[in-house]
């Protein structure tokens, strides 16, 4: 069962029945485009801070606060820890599992 939950964790999930929506573990949907956008953001590797900004990009009914690669997201009072986002990149199929363990193989006989 997808924990519907207000602690600490916030969780992804593919809404049942709804393949183009995402959902919190809070209970937040926002369309599946805007999750791919995100997370072409976060493998950038380029910090993104909206928090001081008038003008901000929304995720359902809350604004983008800042993403930071390495460290998460986070969105009004929600914080997605990068744990998530890597799984739920693998989840969509948006990480080549063998091409990572490659470039990881080939770095560590540098």
């Amino acid at each position: 069962m997808f924990p519907l939950s207000y602690d600490d964790n916030i969780y992804l999930r593919v809404k049942p029945n709804e393949p183009e929506v995402i959902q919190t573990s809070r209970g937040v949907c926002f369309p599946k485009e805007i999750c791919l956008l995100l997370y072409r953001m976060w493998r950038s590797g380029k910090v993104y801070d909206w928090s001081t900004e008038e003008r901000r990009i929304k995720i359902g009914s809350y604004n983008l606060n800042s993403i930071k690669p390495g460290i998460g997201i986070t969105a009004g009072c929600h914080f997605i820890n990068a744990q998530e986002i890597e799984c739920f990149a693998r989840v969509l199929g948006l990480t080549d599992d063998r091409q990572e363990q490659t470039a990881s193989t080939e770095s560590s006989a540098a």
